[in-house]
């Protein structure tokens, strides 16, 4: 019906990709004591959205990165128009970590 494919082309909107470059310079917030600012040049931080909310996937180089944003919205979609009940995000994490697409692990994210 029209309402189920304006629902499906909402739905498919928040299936972004987001890429952040990740500088060599600058202090950027906080951080881990000691390390290497200049390990990141060059990389990108990729995300996808599921429910709502933001899934990490970890960060690539320019190359890779652009292959696992790629990946992680044609699964994502995917399972999105074809699995009954929605999976979960947390199901959707591990999955994408089991698949390979996903090298950020053992984050449990911001509480509260």
């Amino acid at each position: 019906s029209y309402l189920k494919r304006q629902q499906a082309n909402i739905m498919d909107n928040f299936n972004m990709c987001m890429m952040a470059p990740q500088g060599g310079n600058g202090g950027g917030g906080g951080g881990g004591g000691g390390s290497n600012p200049s390990s990141n040049a060059g990389k990108k931080a990729v995300h996808v959205k599921w429910a709502g909310k933001t899934i990490a996937l970890g960060t690539f180089p320019h190359s890779e990165a652009e292959e696992k944003c790629a990946r992680a919205k044609a699964l994502t979609r995917a399972w999105r128009s074809t699995m009954r009940p929605k999976p979960t995000r947390e199901w959707v994490m591990l999955e994408l970590e089991r698949l390979g697409v996903r090298v950020v692990s053992g984050r449990l994210g911001r509480r509260g």
